[in-house]
């Protein structure tokens, strides 16, 4: 084997790699977008329940500060 095409073959193999890892971060990307989807909606759904479960204060109203 030569030179010329042991740097053949070994460009081929890095580029073969380099596609691989390319792959690997759009899953990794997509991971982390559905992660933060589900952080999210987790969020949304603590806050409604946080909300649901506050009572609720008694309003005033104009008649009760004219008893005061």
């Amino acid at each position: 084997m030569t030179v010329n095409n042991f740097l053949q073959a070994q460009t081929k193999e890095q580029s073969a790699f380099i596609e691989l890892l390319k792959q690997q971060l759009e899953v990794k990307d997509e991971q982390i977008a559905t992660t933060n989807r589900i952080a999210d909606q987790a969020q949304q759904l603590d806050l409604t329940t946080h909300k649901q479960s506050q009572p609720s204060l008694p309003q005033q109203t104009e008649f009760d500060f004219n008893l005061q």
